[in-house]
């Protein structure tokens, strides 16, 4: 009964969904309330301090704290030339290439930027879903960029990442946007540059580049490095103090690390594979990065092996998704924010065979990842109960990813195979075979 009601639930939807994308003037009606509801979810997030549109909005009680921290820092380089100093609470601790993404925002009044940001992120993260939909479905036109605006609003309602993204003022759904303009849109000379800017602006993800080298396209490699290596080099030479602070104080001398150890957060809130094993029942001292950089090192390599055979096996959009997962636990620190690419783990789900292990993880995590786990974070433990209980809202979305990320590699070394009857041994599905065997020609695969 339940199965013919689901499949009863599906036809009517496809029906109604089918009759309306034929219809161009109900597109065009759904189209402008979806740009409407961006506009008014622009306007209501920088207006009305406290304001989200979530189940727990008065839980939220910042207000761009991150983005007008980055615009005091603009003003300070201004003024003095050196962006990280001083190196405190709300410390700049992006690479120097970054400061040209923030640097706009003294060019508009301080009241004007928190509505400035929040529609480059919104319309970031339409960007995103019109490149995936795109890639992963015949939507063009008109219904393309009607479902990527109502797809947005789904996330800003759902996600609480994301909306931890407008509550600070973050730049991830930017970040995000960037890498999938390589690796799903451009295909020709131009691929590389925007993860080169990407890179610049924030150095995880370089993981692509490396991912690149393993599919042996080379001139996606070369341009992403040289875009990388041209964006730093104007920014040192724009701002040469900050450049030395940078690499010589942050990055050489270890003052990130010991800003980073001495922070409460980033024991308590972090999802980063460092973070992890410097809580219980771990303990690892925070000071010391060896044991972290080795894990890590090992996260790293099952995450490129899963990404390269789904990228084989032409899954692009679910190779993208693990390497982001990959490159978010294996940076220093990785806030919920840096989770926002959650609404794409259904589409690894949709491109995956129903007995894949990856399959079943993004559904599972894609869950997860609605939970404010946030909000259940207190203090430290007192007991086994709040112990374990910290334990778990502590690292539920680290865990969480990582999961992802093992189901890819073990899909990659043992894929399954679905069972044939005697009578017919030549009977698998052609899309099994898409996710079991690798492309024919797959080094040759999308080169760029």
């Amino acid at each position: 009964m339940a199965s013919e009601l689901l499949k009863g639930t599906k036809a009517r939807a496809f029906h109604v969904a089918s009759t309306v994308t034929s219809r161009r003037p109900a597109l065009i009606a759904l189209l402008i309330v979806g740009i409407t509801m961006l506009a008014f979810t622009t306007w209501a997030t920088g207006n009305v301090h406290g304001f989200r549109p979530w189940f727990f909005e008065d839980k939220y009680d910042n207000a761009f704290e991150d983005l007008l921290a980055r615009n005091r820092q603009i003003r300070i380089l201004q003024d003095t030339g050196n962006i990280y100093e001083p190196f405190g609470s709300e410390a700049f601790t992006y690479p120097p290439g970054a400061i040209f993404i923030f640097y706009w925002t003294t060019w508009l009044p301080t009241e004007h930027v928190p509505y400035a940001w929040t529609a480059l992120t919104l319309i970031s993260m339409v960007a995103v879903f019109a490149m995936v939909l795109r890639a992963s479905s015949h939507a063009r036109g008109l219904v393309l960029w009607t479902l990527a605006c109502w797809l947005t609003m789904a996330t800003v309602a759902a996600y609480p990442p994301f909306i931890e993204v407008l509550e600070w003022g973050q730049l991830a759904p930017m970040l995000l946007a960037l890498i999938a303009i390589d690796e799903l849109l451009l295909k020709g000379p131009g691929r590389g540059i925007a993860v080169g800017i990407a890179s610049a602006i924030k150095l995880y993800p370089l993981l692509f580049v490396v991912a690149w080298a393993f599919r042996r396209q080379w001139r996606a490699v070369a341009t992403s490095l040289a875009t990388f290596a041209t964006c730093t080099a104007i920014a040192a030479l724009a701002w040469p103090t900050s450049a030395v602070s940078f690499f010589v104080d942050l990055m050489w001398n270890g003052q990130d690390i010991t800003h980073l150890a001495s922070n409460h957060a980033t024991v308590v809130s972090s999802q980063s594979i460092a973070s992890m094993l410097n809580r219980p029942p771990m303990n690892l001292d925070p000071n010391n990065q060896i044991p972290a950089i080795v894990v890590a090192a090992i996260v790293s390599c099952f995450g490129l092996i899963g990404a390269h055979r789904l990228w084989k096996n032409e899954r692009t959009v679910s190779a993208m998704t693990v390497l982001i997962a990959v490159s978010t636990l294996c940076s220093p620190v990785a806030w919920d924010h840096y989770f926002c690419f959650a609404p794409l783990l259904w589409w690894v789900a949709a491109e995956c065979t129903p007995r894949s292990r990856l399959r079943h993880a993004s559904i599972v995590v894609g869950l997860i990842l609605l939970v404010p786990w946030n909000f259940w974070r207190r203090g430290k433990p007192t007991d086994a109960w709040t112990a374990t209980y910290e334990f778990i809202t502590r690292n539920a979305i680290g865990f969480a990813a990582l999961s992802v990320v093992v189901a890819a590699a073990l899909d990659a070394w043992r894929p399954r195979t679905p069972h044939v009857s005697p009578a017919d041994p030549e009977a698998l599905s052609d899309d099994h075979a898409k996710c079991s065997e690798p492309a024919k020609n797959g080094a040759d695969h999308h080169v760029g």
